[in-house]
């Protein structure tokens, strides 16, 4: 039986080193992925082929021959002008929505988000990094902490002459005992109204803690 000469890409001689030291267990599936900058599917493709046909597995079944699904040049350097004339700043989805829309050119997505990508038309943004924040440990003893606030809405559905009244609420932090108070509003008589009753049931706490946004640095207008 005669050798068959089989010839061979750079790109995929590179291919066939990289799976055969794979099969040779010299790296992992996810490092030849990695390395080839193909999913671990295409990985074990990959692989089976090359233990089955050796070189010839890396060497695509329809090289020489033109993809069907290849873009024409000529419409190719027309999609380029006109996004770079009128869709430069659009992601690939708006750019081939309006390519459609606009311009009858029937093409997909994925076409045209490789094209941008091709072109520098298009860069993908690097994701960010989800920042986690630890839960505060509540306060160990009950008046430690008093969280209290003021929250305005028609809390009585309509059976005051009040349009709106507003729930003075205060909450102590270890134990979760809430103290509420219905006022008209959070001004200053309804609030030392609020916090006198609350000493004298139960007693001074340690500490109070307002909102940020509160009465006490923002006006409401049921205060002014």
């Amino acid at each position: 039986m005669e050798n068959q000469l089989i010839i061979m890409t750079n790109k995929e001689a590179q291919r066939y080193e990289i799976i055969k030291n794979l099969i040779n267990k010299k790296i992992t599936g996810v490092q030849a992925a990695k390395q080839l900058s193909l999913s671990t599917r295409q990985i074990k493709r990959l692989k089976k082929a090359v233990k089955e046909q050796g070189m010839e597995g890396i060497i695509h079944g329809n090289r020489g021959k033109e993809s069907k699904k290849k873009i024409p040049k000529l419409i190719k350097a027309k999609i380029i002008n006109l996004i770079e004339r009128n869709y430069l700043d659009f992601t690939p989805a708006f750019a081939q929505e309006k390519l459609v829309e606009n311009h009858r050119i029937k093409i997909s997505y994925g076409s045209v988000r490789n094209i941008m990508l091709e072109e520098g038309l298009y860069k993908i943004k690097k994701r960010k990094k989800i920042r986690y924040f630890s839960q505060r440990p509540r306060k160990d003893h009950c008046g430690e902490l008093i969280q209290f606030d003021g929250s305005y809405h028609n809390w009585l559905e309509g059976r005051a002459s009040e349009d709106e009244q507003c729930l003075l609420l205060a909450v102590d932090d270890a134990t979760g005992d809430i103290t509420p108070s219905l006022d008209k509003n959070e001004g200053i008589q309804a609030v030392f109204s609020f916090w006198k009753n609350y000493l004298t049931k139960k007693g001074k706490p340690k500490a109070i803690y307002l909102d940020k946004f509160s009465t006490y640095k923002v006006n409401h207008k049921k205060c002014s």
